[in-house]
């Protein structure tokens, strides 16, 4: 069963029915660096993807091209960042 969020910061492990209802907080940093990760993935899927669809429909204008480089660019500079945060914590 997978844990439930709770609004304080904290999560609840929860192994069912019956279970001790213990609380842990949730570390900021590690949430921080798993939402870098997150805006990391979608900024290289939006890249890749703006790259896949001008690419078959052919048209000539670089600033598309350009535009999809800038997102695969950020994508991996914000996966760099969380590992690097990540690996602190």
């Amino acid at each position: 069963m997978s844990p439930a969020l709770h609004p304080a910061g904290t999560d609840r492990d929860s192994a069912g029915p019956g279970a001790s209802g213990t609380v842990r907080r949730v570390n900021p940093a590690a949430r921080r660096a798993s939402t870098v990760r997150i805006l990391g993935n979608m900024a290289l899927v939006a890249g890749f993807l703006v790259s896949v669809i001008t690419l078959s429909s052919d048209s000539g204008w670089t600033e598309v091209h350009i535009l999809a480089g800038f997102l695969v660019a950020t994508g991996i500079g914000l996966r760099i960042e969380a590992a690097i945060s990540e690996s602190r914590t």
